[in-house]
């Protein structure tokens, strides 16, 4: 299953980048301005127009230095021409000497939280969007007081704000939407899935995003029966989206329901060719259905390059097929490439039913080699030598293999009919 955490929503915090002609209007008519202030802020104003920040910006630093007391207005402005510059650090010095001077201008406090967020500084931004909707009482500055809460690393802080400002009602979708991602990232899965609901039902562009997380919300939670469902309905609504296919045979195989599973597999197979993975899917699924010859059509697909082992795993489909023969060709041709104990192992018990005994030996031979513990392919390698008869080989193996406590009860009563067989005896000396 897919992992159902999305990042965050990247949240788009505006910088209060003054709407200039509402500023320069605003200005113009404000009684505590002289008319020289005003001339600097038209001249000023003019190079804004044209997005001109750097000409903005020598013309009011220049009448700063000039004038003594310069009025809170015209500083404003100066760190909206920074902001836009984004020179940030040029604009904090101005915007806090304004909150320090008790300036009761909310865009004061939002810029500079602004360029604290640019600045990547979350927490410090966090204070200042906190502020300004303690002047205001304008939720969207508590949102984005949340937001920042959530990048300083303080998730908590920001799932209980959030927590307490989100209202379904309002169909805030950005909201709702950042608040899923806290929840989701905060593991609160069976919280979150109320409002994911609501989201999969929204008229928004990325609804089916939504519904996506909702069917994978289902799987998580075992709620199988309301998965089920709601497949059902995005595909009556949709049955070309191979996609809800793909949840339903996911679901059923979260069931342990296979046969339900390999018949929606092969619906969907009417709808788009298989995959190689789906095709591996299918021939495992007749495998657990015990169909093994359904099963060695789609394995015999598959190449070696695709899946590891496949030729192993056909080895084991054509033994229950009772077919040792082509079992045997598929684990030759799995061991030219790699040796390994299960490979070995294998080759043992199909040269062992073909009653290829002193093959079949070696075969387990080799796989104790490649094994910490490899009392049990001892073993096999006893019983095999025991059966081509040669009884002193057999006996050295099954010491080996004696040495597991687990065996040395079976270990014994072969090594006595192997002394019995081969009139050799044990002369009443400790095998182990």
């Amino acid at each position: 299953m897919k992992a159902i955490i999305r990042s965050i929503n990247c949240i788009f915090i505006l910088f209060v980048c003054i709407f200039f002609i509402i500023l320069y209007t605003h200005i113009c008519l404000a009684r505590d301005l002289d008319p020289q202030d005003i001339r600097v802020l038209n001249r000023a104003y003019k190079y804004m127009q044209k997005n001109k920040y750097n000409e903005a910006i020598n013309i009011l630093e220049g009448y700063r230095k000039k004038k003594r007391d310069v009025p809170d207005k015209i500083l404003i402005y100066l760190a909206n021409a920074y902001v836009l510059q984004k020179d940030y650090d040029l604009a904090i010095p101005i915007l806090i000497s304004l909150t320090k001077q008790n300036n009761k201008n909310i865009d004061v406090y939002v810029m500079l939280a602004s360029c604290y967020y640019a600045k990547k500084e979350y927490l410090k931004a966090s204070k200042y969007f906190k502020m300004a909707y303690n002047m205001s009482q304008n939720r969207e500055y508590l949102y984005n007081t949340a937001i920042c809460y959530y990048y300083s690393g303080e998730k908590l802080k920001a799932y209980n704000l959030l927590k307490s400002m989100i209202l379904l009602k309002e169909n805030k979708y950005e909201w709702i939407k950042t608040y899923v991602s806290i929840l989701l990232d905060l593991k609160k899965y069976k919280e979150a899935l109320k409002y994911i609901i609501f989201l999969s039902n929204a008229p928004i562009k990325d609804k089916v995003q939504y519904q996506e997380i909702r069917v994978q919300l289902y799987i998580l939670l075992k709620r199988f029966n309301a998965a089920k469902n709601y497949l059902s309905v995005l595909l009556d609504n949709n049955p070309f989206n191979t996609k809800w296919w793909d949840y339903l045979i996911n679901v059923y195989l979260n069931e342990n329901k296979y046969k339900d599973a390999l018949a929606t597999l092969i619906i969907k197979g009417y709808i788009n060719p298989y995959t190689p993975k789906e095709e591996k899917l299918i021939a495992d699924l007749f495998m657990q259905l015990d169909i093994p010859r359904d099963a060695v059509k789609f394995y015999a697909k598959l190449s070696d390059k695709q899946y590891k082992d496949i030729y192993f795993t056909l080895a084991q489909c054509y033994l229950r097929l009772d077919n040792p023969e082509k079992a045997l060709l598929y684990i030759e041709k799995e061991l030219i490439s790699k040796k390994t104990y299960k490979l070995y192992y294998l080759k043992g018990e199909i040269l062992y039913r073909l009653k290829k005994f002193d093959d079949a030996t070696y075969a387990f031979i080799n796989a104790a080699k490649l094994k910490k513990r490899p009392y049990k392919a001892y073993l096999m390698a006893g019983y095999c030598a025991f059966y081509a008869k040669k009884y002193k080989l057999a006996r050295r193996y099954l010491i080996k293999a004696g040495k597991d406590k687990k065996l040395k009860k079976q270990v014994i009563g072969l090594i006595k009919e192997i002394s019995i067989l081969s009139n050799a005896g044990i002369n009443g000396k400790a095998v182990f």
